[in-house]
């Protein structure tokens, strides 16, 4: 996952924000529906893990950049943490796959996660 992260180097250093359409249509396209806030988004793609369409968020967080990795049909079994020299992060079970959210360190994820869970109904 951190791999994935580094292979889109410039949704790292956005500075704009996207469109709160282009926000639903790439929630939409994995499956959910937005129904809250997220807070400032910078980037929103889509990308696949093997044959799963999955999304990809750039959000403000507290202490830099976070990004989100959104990604049904990849299913874990509980929560996973993330390290790397410059980045932390926990991947999540959801009710249709996974989430992955990833920071610099001292970024509260789990805040995030929350953040998520409560803006995005997920499509069964």
């Amino acid at each position: 996952m951190i791999a994935r992260i580094n292979a889109v180097p410039a949704s790292r250093v956005a500075k704009g924000q996207i469109s709160n359409a282009e926000l639903i249509r790439v929630i939409r396209a994995v499956g959910g529906e937005l129904n809250g806030e997220i807070g400032r988004v910078h980037y929103a793609s889509i990308y696949y893990v093997r044959e799963h369409q999955c999304g990809q968020l750039i959000v403000q967080g507290a202490v830099g950049l976070v990004t989100i990795l959104l990604m049904p049909g990849v299913y874990i079994e509980g929560a996973h943490d993330l390290y790397s020299r410059e980045l932390n992060g926990i991947v999540v079970p959801t009710t249709t796959g996974s989430m992955a959210i990833v920071g610099e360190p001292g970024e509260p994820l789990h805040d995030m996660e929350q953040r998520m869970r409560a803006a995005v109904t997920w499509q069964l």
